[in-house]
């Protein structure tokens, strides 16, 4: 599979593509330090790789989800409890803040907002925005009304520590899976959890669902910084592996199905329905694998060093895109860079 990549710009994390205005959204968080580059929203041309344009943010730019009908890029910054909302209709781009972290509290020396907002996911048909807001204490799902920005319930309950959502996008419900393992079912209608599953795995840090086969697909990551967290927050849990593998679930009733060994650090994934594939950036081996969903076999190894982070698809190509972090012997402040991996 052929791969371009580019640098863009410090500090990429999470991306979009839009169908409907062939470009791709970018989240930087920008850089560090008092000439850093500041965080912002980078509009990126699929077909080159080249920046378009780029919209300033109050802060910095981690989560990215995409309303695509209605024009709207909500962009997450977890260091400041926030989201930014972009208008793409108007010319000028304006940015809106919504203030989700609730208070500031001090740990371990340290001040922060109470809870830190790492993930976030559209549901246009009920005009809804998803922000499982993580804790360590225990997270929250917050729901916002797109349509003007107010909170229409914070649903707590979610555990140690959020990491992945995904909305079905045909019947009414969405899944949290969080870093103890655990994979939550939520009824969009009623906005309660109607199932939470013990899977076999740790540290869920990313989500997808396959339609087809009614199944959900969960990356285990296996990094060890969260030994010290469960040691400190939750003395009496016990791993359940080592990680560097997807887990593979049941959408109907939480059964396990498989679990898929995939290298060290697997991160993000992305399935796609159109083509029957399973891509997975593999962070700390420096590739992507895609895999065959059907026998659970990587059919494919893409190198794409350093550190490959988040992934988006051009569904009617199946043109990947994935942002790709910087390894340690980078300059310092250097830009990170975005690829593009086009199917064989």
């Amino acid at each position: 599979m052929p791969v371009q990549r580019n640098t863009i710009a410090q500090g990429l994390y999470e991306l979009a593509y839009s169908p409907r205005r062939h470009e791709l959204y970018v989240a930087s968080s920008g850089g560090r330090g008092a000439d850093a580059d500041p965080g912002r929203l980078v509009v990126v041309d699929p077909d080159t790789l080249e920046e378009i344009r780029s919209v300033a943010l109050p802060g910095g730019g981690f989560g990215l989800a995409l309303d695509d009908e209605v024009g709207r890029v909500y962009v997450g910054d977890g260091m400041n409890g926030a989201v930014y909302v972009v208008d793409l209709t108007a010319e000028s781009s304006p940015v809106t803040t919504l203030h989700l972290g609730g208070e500031k509290v001090v740990r371990n020396g340290i001040e922060q907002y109470e809870l830190q907002i790492r993930k976030l996911a559209v549901d246009p048909q009920r005009h809804r925005l998803y922000v499982p807001a993580l804790a360590f204490e225990d997270s929250v799902l917050i729901v916002v009304d797109t349509r003007d920005g107010s909170v229409e319930k914070r649903l707590p309950g979610f555990g140690f520590v959020t990491a992945g959502i995904v909305v079905d996008p045909e019947r009414p419900r969405l899944w949290i899976s969080n870093t103890r393992g655990q994979v939550f079912t939520v009824d969009a209608d009623t906005l309660t959890v109607t199932e939470v599953v013990e899977a076999a795995g740790d540290q869920l840090l990313n989500i997808a669902y396959d339609a087809s086969g009614d199944r959900l697909f969960a990356t285990d990551q296996g990094h060890p910084l969260f030994l010290q967290f469960w040691q400190q927050w939750l003395p009496d849990y016990e791993p359940r592996g080592e990680g560097n593998q997807v887990v593979e679930i049941s959408a109907a009733d939480g059964s396990p199905l498989r679990t898929i060994a995939t290298g060290a650090g697997p991160l993000d994934l992305l399935f796609d329905g159109e083509r029957n594939r399973l891509y997975v950036s593999i962070r700390e081996a420096g590739e992507v694998v895609v895999i065959d969903p059907s026998s659970g076999e990587i059919a494919h190894r893409i190198e794409i060093p350093a550190h490959p982070n988040s992934l988006a698809v051009n569904p009617a190509t199946g043109t990947v895109f994935v942002t790709v972090k910087n390894g340690a012997d980078a300059q310092p402040g250097s830009p990170d860079a975005l690829a593009r991996i086009d199917p064989a």
